[in-house]
């Protein structure tokens, strides 16, 4: 190879690698700033300018060579295409409404966006999630500012989307608002962008997950942990005590220290002072039947087994779009589909996501991360926020190793002291 060539041939890969990661950042930095805003139907419905967003950034990847589709998981998604449209067929015959194709149509489209898979060095991979991070740091910041100025000069100087932007342009039934608790003057942070409160403390947990996981940095962690606590919701802690087993043989000697000298001393002081006194009320709801956890978990776990058991939702459902909604319903992905497709098509739509997510990700306890919330905690099957995060931390990177990431693994063993030298090491 000549010295043309091998210019080229560097001048080629440099734009493939940015290529990466300029769809992965965009997809990433939309997901955490515009998932508010969207489009309203003219019955009401909202898809998220997101959908948009993350379909054409992996397009674009595909189109540029750089994104291939994955032949198990076009399978399984052909698969899952089948059983909807068998569901939709039966219902007609059986002389059912067939209920929104709109539903359909959204709910196909965008898991689509799991089929997509980029192979990538580790070195790539740690440079795209780091923008996640970077992202994710200044929300810590925001909501941490929100609590400051709640506490000093009062909510109402919030910036607030929904007084600011046209209604229009928003996306509608989450609450962005909410209270500590009925009547309380205090409102839970919602970071601003995000959707809601819940939203916020589970991106937060994500990224600390990252954090840990990857990075290593010891003033990071306590950005996001300062943001996770000040958030005041449970969704975020609550991913991260289920998957704190795994985590915890990934703490490197230096973290485990500042742990155990600093960091529980802190929580004994904070906890003596009633920092989590909400928290702590929050943790009785899943024995009150009024209460949202006991809405977003106990509710949905009975209705699914119900449905279960009931054999006329074995191949049908009663119809895209139809099944009960209000204040009350939280929806998992498993009552959802068996109500509206019949219980063949839930399984297989499981088994896509499972295999998608958890098949080849840069890290599976990442992927356990984001996925535990979008199956248990009523997110929402087709909301944007919660399938792009599968996308980002599940699907789309898969990790190649080089020969200096070999390198770099001899390196972890070690576990150096600097931790900044740990975003040149492997992911594990």
């Amino acid at each position: 190879m000549n010295n043309l060539d091998l210019s080229a041939a560097i001048t080629s890969a440099t734009r493939r690698k940015g290529n990466v990661m300029i769809s992965f950042g965009i997809i990433g930095l939309s997901a955490i700033y515009l998932q508010k805003l969207g489009l309203t139907s003219s019955n009401g419905s909202n898809i998220g300018i997101d959908a948009f967003i993350l379909l054409g950034a992996l397009l674009w990847l595909f189109l540029n060579g750089r994104a291939v589709i994955q032949p198990a998981r076009a399978l399984l998604l052909v698969a899952l295409l089948f059983s909807v449209a068998f569901a939709l067929v039966g219902e007609a015959f059986a002389g059912a409404a067939i209920g929104s194709l709109p539903a359909v149509f959204i709910f196909l489209l965008i898991y689509t966006t799991l089929i997509f898979q980029v192979d990538v060095s580790r070195k790539l991979a740690l440079r795209c999630f780091n923008i996640f991070q970077r992202g994710m740091l200044a929300i810590a910041v925001v909501i941490i500012a929100q609590q400051a100025m709640q506490f000093s000069i009062g909510n109402r100087y919030w910036p607030n989307l929904d007084s600011i932007l046209p209604s229009g342009l928003l996306i509608h039934g989450y609450a962005y608002l909410r209270p500590y608790s009925w009547n309380s003057p205090f409102l839970t942070p919602n970071g601003v962008f995000f959707l809601e409160p819940s939203i916020a403390s589970e991106y937060l947990a994500i990224a600390f997950t990252a954090e840990l996981i990857w990075f290593r940095k010891t003033w990071r962690l306590a950005i996001l942990a300062g943001g996770l606590v000040a958030g005041m919701a449970g969704t975020g802690l609550a991913v991260i005590a289920l998957v704190s087993p795994v985590l915890l043989f990934k703490l490197d000697r230096k973290l485990l220290k500042l742990a155990s000298c600093i960091g529980l001393p802190l929580l004994v002081v904070a906890g003596l002072n009633g920092a989590f006194s909400h928290l702590l009320d929050r943790s009785t709801e899943l024995s009150s039947s009024n209460s949202s956890g006991y809405a977003r978990l106990v509710i949905p776990f009975d209705e699914t087994w119900s449905l279960i058991a009931n054999p006329s939702f074995l191949l049908v459902g009663d119809g895209p779009g139809t099944s009960p909604k209000g204040d009350n319903q939280v929806q998992w992905p498993a009552n959802k589909l068996i109500y509206e497709y019949g219980l063949v098509t839930a399984v297989i739509f499981h088994i896509f996501l499972l295999w998608s997510v958890l098949g080849s990700p840069a890290s599976r306890t990442m992927a356990l991360v984001v996925l535990i919330p979008h199956l248990f905690f009523g997110g929402g099957i087709v909301a944007h926020s919660s399938v792009m995060t599968l996308v980002l931390f599940g699907s789309l990177i898969r990790i190649v190793p080089s020969r200096s990431d070999k390198v770099a693994d001899a390196a972890l063993w070690e576990w150096p002291e600097s931790n900044a030298s740990l975003e040149e090491a492997a992911v594990r």
